[in-house]
Order: C-alpha cells, then structure tokens, then sequence
C-alpha cells in the first residue's frame, strides 16, 4: 500500500475526493456527487473484513480500476501528521493484501496506542475514475456505497459471491439497525431524512 505523506499526493487526493463527494457535506444528507443515483448499506465495520476487501478487487477488475483511495474524512487527515507521520490517506493496489491493508489501519508508527482504525469516524473509498464510491461512518453505524448505475450494483453484488449479502438496500439496513437498536423517535428522524436522501429503488 502507499501512505501519503507529502503536500503533492495529498493534493491530488483531495482533488479526486471532490469530484465524488459533496465537500463540507455530512449525514444524514447525501454527501455524494450526483452522478451517483443508486445506492445500497452495509454496517461499518463492512469496510474492515475480508469478504469486502476480496470482493471490492474482484470488482475492480470488472470495472478495469487497478487501485481505489482509502481517504479518512473526520478527523481530517491533516489531523495524522503529526502523530503518524502520514496523511489519513493510503492508496490500495490489487496487488496489495489483506494483511497490509490491516497494517494500514493498525498503522501507529510513534507507539500512541491509538491507531488509524481507532480514531477513524468518517472514511471515504473511491477509485481513479470508477462508477462506485463508498462512504462509512461510525457514528452513524453504516457503511453506503453509490453506484451510477443499477447494472453496476448488480455487477458489484455478483462479485462479491456467496457474501452478496453484505451490502442491502439501504431502508432494509436501517430498518434491521433500528430493530436491533430500538431507535428513539429523535433518532428515527434522523434516520428518516437519510432515508431520502439515499434510498433510490
């Protein structure tokens, strides 16, 4: 994997970041650009097993993407420098493994007892130019992902196999998490409005 840890990268990273997302924008509004139109959810420990990180590279393949950015939006990744002599940003290649993505997220190179993964609330996963971009966040306990096409939801849950259930509709996520989490009524109005913003069927 590449960690960014000069001015240049991280410009072009933030660049490529703004061509998919709403800079500024945060749940429960919709924080992708608009030529993303079809979504589906997942929990947001989604991005940190094997089952997605073997299936997002097999989908890679099929959209023809030889790497994506794994890009932590809150903190900002300004907010690593210091600490871990990085910006909050790697860069995954399809030859990279599961086991240097987990060094990533484990990354505390000053021994601080706190590493990437720890501190992450918000994270971004996007590719070169690709159809799809992903945003998880921790506070919100979900994992989207936007797609520009319905055929490229398709493509993404055949590739990840008998897993294809990870990732659902994302008013049958909130429904599962509400059941499970007994949302209040403020809560279930937070809910309702990214609701909106993201369930296109």
């Amino acid at each position: 994997m590449k960690y960014i840890t000069n001015q240049t990268d991280f410009y072009i990273e933030t660049q490529k970041f703004k061509k998919n997302f709403i800079e500024g924008m945060s749940l429960p509004n919709n924080v992708f650009s608009k030529q993303f139109t079809y979504f589906m959810a997942s929990e947001f420990e989604a991005i940190l097993i094997d089952e997605f990180f073997d299936g997002l590279k097999v989908y890679m393949k099929t959209v023809q993407e030889s790497n994506y950015t794994f890009y932590i939006v809150d903190p900002t990744p300004g907010y690593f420098l210091e600490d871990f002599d990085m910006y909050g940003i790697g860069i995954v290649s399809q030859e990279d493994t599961m086991k240097e993505y987990d060094s990533f997220l484990g990354h505390d190179p000053k021994q601080t007892k706190f590493s990437l993964i720890d501190l992450i609330d918000d994270v971004a996963i996007y590719p070169e130019k690709g159809p799809w971009a992903i945003y998880a966040s921790r506070y919100w306990e979900i994992c989207l992902i936007g797609f520009t096409s319905k055929e490229e939801v398709e493509g993404f849950v055949k590739c990840l196999g008998e897993d294809g259930d990870i990732f659902c509709s994302v008013s049958q996520y909130i429904q599962e998490l509400d059941d499970m989490l007994q949302f209040s009524k403020e809560v279930k109005k937070k809910y309702a409005t990214m609701l909106q913003n993201y369930d296109r069927k």
